[in-house]
């Protein structure tokens, strides 16, 4: 449950309204114009009468409202709650299930008449307040359309001093989402009413938030338009009731309420199908669009089948909002389901083809290997080619120098001798060169094999190219449309779970309010009957003095017994707020527990969803890098001979790179895979922490009981005081009865000492 506070208008603190659960989510009415900004610090508010103030919120089917005694206080203060049990009045939307429903109807009928659409003349007819969703973009149009001119409604997530300082200014006011109880709530509705402050109190359901804007903008600077204007002038002179009375049966503000819940849902195309969208889609699009629509109906009967079965099956006091969120949960579960058996059907897939591909660059890797031998041999030739012709240019040289020199007969002999050398070299050369040749002759022989492997590599890659082409068009489309459906449903998770966790937060935070709240209010009342308790004892003392006195006595006896019978009362009504407050301790350790089951399911969900998504992820990645690898090599291999070694050796090194690839994502997957179990972990250990907490309110609530039990042990021990008190009052009085009937006869006998003290 929770409660809205509806700070003053004039104050610089904010104000928020929301309804549902209690959420860090708040709205605040700020000014369009940028040249009236100032800045909104969390300083001391002035007071204000707590009548001047109402706040509403709808909890668990029930209209809670909230109004402050005539009394100054500051923004801090807690304000009285008072519950209003008042059943809720029927949404418009819901109209058809009005009508009376005999046992010979079948669901089908009550299915299809809760589903039909609702007429705008349905919603002028109907005089009730429609419930709308906790949605700024509703509140500004409320505004627009009732003539309120330079005011928005705007989010506020915390409300901390940065968040504050970054509204636009000025503030007109902040509405407030806060837990109340209704014990708190005593005040006069018609207090407060002489401090000029425009102000109506909610008496119909479904309206809380446009009452509360009614009662900022009503008493803000801003221009109204004409027909608020006109109903402001009307009511000033009206006490807070009327004024809510007025405000509930005023049909332009109830028809623009109202008819924010007939917007209707953005559709494409203008009524067309999603397949005559006027734009001509692929096969393949055709295809996805098709699957989508599938998907959807299969939701659709699953819902009306679980909504059957549950209307079946529904008892007057079942919950509305539990029937929806479990319908929805059980087609979510259904058909992640499906999904799920899809998904490892394609992993199964993908893990055959990645074993497949790991072959294939096995064998790639052995024809490098032997590309790169033949490489080697043939640089060797080149090498002894190129010293070949470098000693024929030399011999030549030599020769020409020679028959230049004729006449030196010693140059001649020695160069004669270095001829000698050089032709012994040129025929070790030659000697080589023979047995290179005899080399290059089995290398072109072993060149000849290779061309031939190589027409059959090629036709198999020609092959293998086709395959990959029409394995690419296929798994792109598929795993793309996977991926999108994982990716949005991982979103969706994550967005549950975050709001699980918050739901958790302010599940305990109300939990520790109330544990408090408990605790002061049983220390109060265990004060206030010590308090009495001391009082009746002093009033009973005061009593017998005055008994032996021997004046008013009987009168004295009676205000004894009023103060015994006050007492009682008390005590009754102790055990009604000790009662209360156990009750209230065990409704937020049930929502705890419901609190923490939610949370945990989501938490499985989130961590399945992440998984399969970042593999599938990862598996098309690495499949598309590869798939365009292979085609370029394959392309490049149309080369010349020359190129086709040199490609050899990039494949070669390209798979190698795939492969410390391959290592690094196992890796990185490990790395996910030990993120994941510590993540576990962690959530394991914050549950058990949870767990504490839970223990520690439940030794709480029991310490709680115990001092009850012995706050009811004290009050029963001062029944019997008062009763032994009374006991010895009425024999008091019997005794001084004789006493007083005995006084002449001791008049006569007795001294004047004696009668004085008779």
């Amino acid at each position: 449950m929770g409660r809205t506070d509806v700070a003053d208008p004039h104050d610089d603190s904010a104000i928020d309204v929301s309804e549902g659960p209690i959420t860090a989510k708040s709205q605040a009415a700020v000014a369009d114009e940028p040249d009236e900004l100032i800045t909104v610090t969390p300083l001391p508010t002035p007071a204000v009468t707590k009548s001047a103030v109402t706040s509403v919120v709808k909890s668990k089917g029930k209209r809670k409202r909230a109004l402050l005694p005539d009394t100054d206080y500051d923004a801090t203060d807690e304000l009285a709650i008072m519950d209003d049990t008042k059943g809720p009045e029927r949404n418009p939307k819901r109209k058809a299930t009005e009508a009376v429903v005999t046992q010979n109807r079948s669901s089908e009928d009550t299915l299809k008449e809760a589903l039909a659409p609702v007429t705008m003349e349905d919603i002028h007819q109907w005089t009730g307040w429609c419930e709308l969703e906790s949605e700024p973009a509703f509140f500004n149009a409320i505004l627009r359309d009732c003539g309120v001119k330079d005011v928005k409604i705007q989010e506020l997530f915390s409300l901390d001093e940065d968040s504050l300082q970054l509204l636009p200014q000025p503030v007109y006011g902040l509405i407030f989402l806060y837990q109340y109880f209704a014990q708190d709530c005593e005040v006069d509705d018609e207090q407060g009413q002489d401090h000029g402050i425009w102000f109506a109190n909610q008496t119909t359901d479904n309206a809380c938030a446009t009452v509360a804007m009614m009662n900022i903008v009503m008493n803000s600077d801003v221009e109204l338009g004409p027909e608020l204007q006109s109903f402001r002038d009307s009511t000033k002179d009206m006490c807070f009731a009327l004024r809510g009375h007025a405000l509930s049966q005023n049909a332009h503000i109830r028809t623009i309420h109202n008819s924010l819940t007939l917007v209707p849902l953005p559709r494409r195309g203008d009524g067309k199908g999603p397949l005559q969208d006027g734009n001509q889609l692929s096969l393949r699009e055709q295809e996805n669009v098709i699957d989508r629509i599938e998907k959807e109906n299969f939701g659709l009967k699953l819902k009306i089948h679980f909504l059957e079965e549950a209307l079946r099956k529904a008892g007057p006091g079942f919950s509305e909002a539990a029937l929806k969120e479990n319908t929805e949960l059980k087609v979510d579960k259904v058909t992640m389901q499906r999904d799920l058996q899809k998904y490892k059907k394609h992993l199964t897939t993908a893990e055959k083809d990645l074993e497949s591909y790991r072959q294939q660059m096995l064998q790639l890797q052995e024809k490098a290997k032997k590309k790169y031998a033949d490489e080697k041999q043939l640089a060797e030739i080149d090498r002894l080619q190129q010293s070949l012709e470098e000693k024929e240019s030399d011999l030549e040289y030599l020769q020409r120098q020679v028959q230049q020199e004729k006449g030196d007969s010693a140059e001649v002999e020695k160069l004669r001798d270095e001829i000698g050398d050089l032709e012994a070299d040129l025929r070790e050369k030659d000697r080589l060169i023979g047995e290179h040749e005899d080399q290059v002759d089995d290398l072109q022989a072993k060149l000849n094999e290779k061309d031939e492997v190589l027409g059959e590599r090629e036709d198999e890659i020609e092959d293998y190219k086709a395959r990959l082409k029409r394995a690419e068009t296929n798994a792109a489309g598929e795993h793309d449309e996977q991926l999108r459906d994982l990716e949005t449903k991982l979103q969706e998770t994550e967005a549950q779970f975050k709001h699980a966790q918050r739901r958790m937060i302010e599940m305990e935070q109300e939990a520790e309010t109330q544990s408090r709240q408990a605790l002061r209010r049983i220390t109060e009342l265990e004060q206030k009957a010590e308090d009495e308790a001391k009082q009746a004892q002093r009033r009973i003392l005061e009593l017998e003095q005055k008994a032996e006195a021997g004046s008013s006595a009987n009168d004295e006896l009676e205000d004894a017994r009023d103060t015994i019978q006050d007492l009682e009362a008390s005590i009754r009504r102790l055990e009604a707020q000790v009662d209360e407050i156990q009750d209230k301790a065990d409704d937020a350790i049930s929502d705890k527990k419901r609190a923490e089951s939610d949370l945990q399911e989501l938490q499985d969900e989130m961590a399945n969803k992440s998984v399969v998504t970042k593999g599938f992820s990862r598996q098309k990645e690495e499949r598309l890098t590869r798939l365009q690898k292979e085609l370029e090599q394959a392309d490049e291999r149309y080369a010349t001979l020359e190129k086709e070694f040199s490609q050899a050796m990039t494949e070669n090194r390209s798979l190698k790179s795939s492969i410390q690839e391959t290592r690094q994502s196992k890796d990185l997957s490990e790395q996910e895979h030990h993120s994941l179990v510590a993540k576990v972990e962690e959530l394991r250990k914050e549950l058990q922490a949870r767990i504490d907490e839970k223990s520690l309110l439940q030794t709480r609530h029991d310490a709680l009981t115990s001092e009850s039990a012995s706050l009811q042990r004290d009050v029963s021990r001062l029944q019997r005081s008062v009763d032994e008190l009374e006991e010895n009052l009425s024999q008091e009085r019997c005794s001084l009865a004789l006493r007083t009937c005995g006084t002449p006869v001791i008049q006569r006998d007795s001294s004047p000492q004696t009668q004085n003290r008779a």
